[in-house]
């Protein structure tokens, strides 16, 4: 995860900082974790704003600060046309392959997410892809490196 800090500010008289964050760390509750000693320790006040438009968000000059993914499409012109600075890393997530205790797929101890996959799809062990866009592109990379199995009641 990414923070990029924009130029808008917001003209109140409480000390507001306005931050619009993918969705990862907002629905996690990262964010709600970590807001109350932040707000304590430094008398501000934290807005958050949750969703995919970030940038978007920030063009508009509803955000202060823009926490999101690495990569993501439109941090350079957000950058290069002056409405913000480039960004900071801050956190990052891992995602994890959990299956039953008796590993019926038998992918216990592998370190290649591929390979988990094909034998997930050849063993026709249950294989529940999240529901959140995240979940579900990661699902496709590992179906994709694993040579797109056929997807059957495993899947």
């Amino acid at each position: 995860m990414f923070l990029a800090a924009g130029t808008a500010c917001a003209e109140t008289d409480a000390p507001v900082v306005r931050v619009a964050s993918v969705n990862t760390p907002y629905q996690s509750g990262l964010l709600e974790a970590l807001l109350p000693a932040f707000e304590k320790a430094s008398g501000y006040k934290v807005e958050v704003y949750g969703g995919s438009d970030v940038y978007e968000q920030a063009e508009a000059g509803k955000a202060d600060l823009v926490i999101s993914h690495y990569g993501k499409a439109p941090v350079e012109p957000f950058v290069t046309s002056g409405k913000g600075l480039w960004p900071r890393p801050v956190f990052s997530n891992q995602s994890v392959l959990v299956g039953p205790k008796d590993d019926p797929a038998s992918i216990r101890g592998l370190k290649d997410p591929f390979e988990a996959m094909r034998r997930i799809a050849s063993s026709g062990s249950k294989y529940v892809s999240p529901a959140n866009p995240t979940g579900r592109y990661l699902s496709e990379l590992l179906l994709a490196g694993a040579g797109n199995p056929e997807r059957g009641d495993w899947y």
